[in-house]
């Protein structure tokens, strides 16, 4: 389900400066569909790519972006391991940085989130109107453009909440994620307090919680 464009003032974004983006995928054909697609939007990409992690190292050292849309899968290495080179870089770390991945993996999305992606997302899902809302939403964040979007719309109430949650969670994939992501932290905590359900790393939520149930299940340290 791909997102709608956020509702941005054309006025504020005709004031953007120059967004410096680096587009990072070993595919020649990706990439250059991800340039164009960035090149017909309503406000100015100035874009560099690069087709490996080398290729990025030699990027950073020319020049800083502001945002990196980063191919997860590649032959010598892996979007994660090119978010650790940005992110150990003194001049990229506040940069903004969008994972895009040809497989639906939850744990990909998690693991790339955790590393400080602003966003995860699949190529079958990518069109003009997604790249524009994703790339302004993750920008939103930056100081240096934060002026340019304004306040954001203000939730009025518990129903449209409701809403918004009803319509993100008819995704499978969101709630694929929100699963794993859910199961991590409760095992997690699980951890911090000292209890041992007694479970391998791989158990699912549904024996989890009925392991719980049982009055000697658990054992604290």
């Amino acid at each position: 389900m791909a997102p709608k464009s956020p509702e941005f003032s054309s006025a504020n974004l005709a004031k953007l400066p120059e967004i410096r983006t680096l587009v990072l995928d070993d595919s020649s054909f990706d990439r250059k569909r991800i340039c164009r697609m960035g090149n017909g939007l309503d406000f100015k990409l100035r874009i560099e790519e690069a087709a490996s992690v080398a290729g990025l190292k030699e990027c950073l050292d020319r020049q800083n972006f502001d945002l990196f849309l980063i191919d997860y899968k590649m032959p010598e290495s892996d979007g994660l391991a090119a978010l650790d080179v940005i992110r150990s870089h003194k001049n990229q770390s506040e940069a903004v940085s969008i994972m895009i991945s040809g497989q639906a993996d939850q744990r990909i999305a998690v693991s790339a989130m955790k590393s400080g992606c602003q966003d995860f997302i699949l190529k079958s899902d990518i069109s003009p109107d997604y790249l524009r809302g994703t790339v302004l939403s993750a920008l939103r964040g930056l100081r240096q453009f934060s002026q340019y979007f304004g306040d954001p719309k203000p939730v009025l109430n518990l129903e449209e909440i409701r809403s918004f949650m009803q319509i993100a969670l008819e995704d499978t994939y969101v709630r694929s994620i929100l699963r794993e992501t859910l199961q991590e932290g409760l095992r997690d905590a699980v951890r911090a307090i000292g209890v041992n359900f007694g479970l391998p790393p791989g158990a699912d939520m549904t024996q989890f919680l009925l392991d719980s149930e049982q009055p000697d299940s658990f054992l604290f340290r």
